[in-house]
């Protein structure tokens, strides 16, 4: 039974959100981090230090790594561009 319940906590993020939910071979956390105006705000954020820091988007490349990071590329893709074209 000790077993168990260590088998069973580790499905539990170190924050203490819900356990984990497994679908697929791929697994989610219950818990929420950011809402979708709190992740658009951060998008944004980092789409404009990505334009100043890089003096512009010339040359630039942006590299989504897969679970997620293409879609998150392709979001960051958008708002440098919708900020670039201005």
């Amino acid at each position: 039974m000790a077993a168990a319940n260590r088998a069973g906590d580790k499905t539990q993020n170190l924050l203490g959100a819900e356990p984990a939910v497994f679908d697929n071979e791929s697994f989610v956390f219950r818990a929420q981090v950011f809402d979708a105006n709190d992740l658009r705000r951060a998008l944004t954020r980092m789409a404009h230090e990505i334009i100043e820091r890089n003096h512009g988007t010339d040359n630039l490349v942006l590299l989504g790594l897969y679970t997620r990071g293409v879609a998150i590329a392709h979001r960051l893709a958008v708002a440098i561009a919708s900020f670039d074209a201005r």
